[in-house]
């Protein structure tokens, strides 16, 4: 059973936070009963709360594991971190971080006790969730003082909570409540008013359909997510008369899910769509010129490539490694230019986008001539997301540019309107970051039966930092999604990160994907690897018309790459959005 002295806690403290005698201060807890870093919607939703600088304490209450995201560890780690909007007291930001709790090994080893398992986990979980959640809102408070209109009142505890998982956080919010609402009774005899408790539930998707078993299964926990949900919205109110509940959804599809199936909302209108927008730290990293004078040219946003780049192909780690893929890109390229540099100039350190000048020219970085092009996924590696679409894809796209260019760099074809181009495809590397359970399964398969066949294309399943994701984000030329949403109106949150460096995205088709990516305007859609395969040829191949010596893809890539760029910040969205939902949830009746 998990133990709840095997959390670990970081605090730092309030430069001015001044103490209240009479009214506690207000608090704000951002929970996931889940890895915290590994979230990164509700990192953003406390970094925006610590920003405000309406709440004395802002507190990430979940399973330890991966860092925050910089801003948040910065305050853990000392540095200046967030900078919250002027106020006569800075927001404090802690993180409450504990271990899973752990399943007998004997549920575990007989099939026929793996229920129990299920059910031994979800109590033992819920349990230590619990324990937290009322020691952080047990917890006196700190008045910030503030005068300011935009503060929640005096005495405010608000919960943000992530849903899923439903079950076991919806019980403990549910027990959660009598505790409190005697402990702010007893608190507030002889007092004008007592604490006040907002509720924000945060919907990314619908737990029950995360569940694992059957149907008969998945059912008991519809029931029960619905259930809960439902008296949730009911007992706030009745046992804290002046507080609320409050939704967000990740879509429109979601929010007419809960209201309709769940029956949430329908008294008051307490549902918002906040859509996932990608953080600062997702922006246009390369500079993607498609000009050959553009992209020779030197620039300081290339030594930030060259060092990312040099970082990454140094690194040793096998076939599936960047090292493994400059390797093969280097072979690649000799075999069709004989290792002639194309300016016949001396070149000093090269990576795969990048390189070093000689002093013919001036010193320093730019693009390298015949880079490859970069096709980024981002994967958890769960069943849910069906990685092995992308591997037929690449190998069906490998056998197109075989088929069409066989050794050579390019060809000349008579184009729609009857004009001459050359066309050529660049090389094309496939990075696939992130790591789960499957991923071991996957890079097997790669390295036994997939790359040996592959002549043009290659692949690298590499574990970035934190800090070098955005980076190597804002490198790929295009993107590919294989979210599928257990429930279907969910989207995947690594689509916006790629939308905020410009990079479009190819992703297989669900229900509610259209309120994410539209068809020829930011992306591409598809639903077998077939379709996949033809997407990225289309959108890769090099079509040069007489005009500008392109390196990577063409005009229909253009287009998408400016579709892309204009889907807007986490911040813009966030105070528009979901400000005025937090507000409406701590204002006093």
């Amino acid at each position: 059973m998990a133990q709840t002295n095997s959390a670990m806690t970081t605090t730092v403290a309030s430069e001015n936070a001044k103490e209240s005698s009479e009214i506690r201060g207000n608090r704000a807890v951002v929970a996931v009963l889940g890895d915290v870093g590994r979230s990164p919607r509700m990192m953003f939703h406390a970094e925006s709360l610590v920003g405000t600088g309406s709440f004395d304490s802002v507190t990430m209450l979940g399973y330890s594991g991966e860092r925050l995201i910089a801003s948040l560890q910065g305050i853990l780690d000392g540095e200046e971190g967030v900078k919250s909007s002027p106020s006569p007291a800075r927001t404090a930001f802690e993180a409450v971080r504990f271990k899973p709790s752990s399943v007998p090994v004997l549920l575990l080893r007989l099939r026929f006790l793996r229920p129990l398992a299920y059910v031994w986990k979800v109590l033992t979980s819920g349990a230590t969730f619990l324990w937290h959640l009322l020691t952080l809102c047990k917890e006196e408070g700190r008045s910030n003082g503030s005068d300011a209109p935009s503060s929640p009142s005096p005495g405010t505890t608000l919960l943000l909570v992530q849903l899923p998982p439903a079950l076991p956080t919806l019980p403990s919010l549910l027990l959660l409540l009598p505790a409190l609402a005697v402990g702010s009774l007893l608190r507030g005899l002889g007092r004008r008013r007592r604490r006040r408790l907002a509720v924000v539930l945060d919907w990314h998707n619908l737990g029950h359909t995360l569940t694992p078993g059957g149907r008969v299964v998945r059912a008991i926990a519809y029931a029960i997510e619905r259930s809960c949900a439902y008296l949730l919205e009911r007992a706030v109110p009745t046992l804290f008369p002046n507080a609320t509940v409050e939704h967000l959804t990740v879509t429109q599809a979601m929010a007419d899910y809960i209201q309709n199936k769940y029956g949430l909302g329908r008294r008051r209108k307490n549902i918002t769509v906040l859509y996932d927008r990608p953080g600062e730290a997702f922006r246009p990293f390369m500079p993607h010129g498609q000009d050959a004078k553009e992209w020779m040219t030197e620039s300081a946003a290339w030594g930030e490539v060259h060092e990312l780049m040099s970082r990454l192909e140094s690194e040793k780690g096998g076939m599936l490694s960047f090292a493994g893929c400059r390797e093969r890109y280097e072979t690649w390229l000799s075999t069709r230019e004989g290792g002639r540099n194309s300016q016949n100039e001396t070149v000093l350190p090269q990576t795969m986008l990048t390189e070093v000048v000689s002093a013919k020219t001036g010193s320093g970085i730019r693009g390298r001539p015949r880079r490859p092009a970069i096709v980024l996924s981002s994967t958890s590696w769960t069943p849910d997301e069906d990685f092995g679409i992308l591997l037929d894809a690449l190998v069906d796209l490998d056998r197109l540019i075989e088929e069409k260019f066989g050794d050579g760099l390019g060809l000349l074809e008579e184009n729609k309107n009857g004009n001459t181009q050359a066309v050529s495809m660049p090389y094309i590397i496939c990075v696939v970051t992130g790591k789960g359970p499957m991923k071991t399964q996957f890079e097997r398969r790669m390295v036994e039966s997939v790359l040996p066949g592959l002549r043009n294309v290659s692949i690298a399943t590499p574990w970035l930092e934190p800090e070098d994701y955005p980076k190597l984000v804002g490198c790929a030329d295009i993107g590919v999604s294989l979210h599928t949403s257990s429930s279907g109106i969910d989207l995947p949150m690594k689509v916006l990160d790629m939308f905020g460096c410009n990079v479009p995205v190819a992703a297989i088709a669900f229900p509610c994907l259209h309120e994410l990516i539209t068809e020829g305007g930011n992306g591409v859609t598809f639903q077998t690897a077939s379709q996949l395969a033809d997407r990225l040829y289309e959108l890769l191949v090099v079509e040069n018309d007489g005009g500008s010596a392109r390196h990577v893809g063409n005009k229909n890539l253009d287009k998408l790459r400016e579709g892309a760029g204009g889907v807007g910040c986490w911040k813009e969205n966030w105070d528009c959005h979901a400000a005025p939902v937090v507000q409406r949830a701590c204002e006093e009746y």
